[in-house]
């Protein structure tokens, strides 16, 4: 799974789903952003998402985009 990452400097975290399963791990729930079948596809589709971010907005501000469309 693909969320949106907790770390101030960072925009996007790749997860094995079980981690959900762990308590405390995360500081709070986390923001899925997207579910892949696999390590590879999981890259490929935060891949996805830079480009299309960037082909929007010129920035790479993943977290923005995504808070953004939750206030509609």
């Amino acid at each position: 799974m693909i969320v949106l990452s907790q770390k101030g400097g960072e925009q996007l975290e790749i997860y094995h789903a079980a981690m959900l399963l762990q308590p405390l791990y995360f500081e709070k729930d986390p923001w899925i952003v997207g579910i892949a079948a696999s390590e590879w596809e999981a890259y490929e589709l935060v891949r996805k998402i830079a480009e299309e971010v960037h082909e929007a907005t010129k920035t790479l501000e993943m977290k923005n985009i995504f808070r953004k469309g939750s206030d509609r």
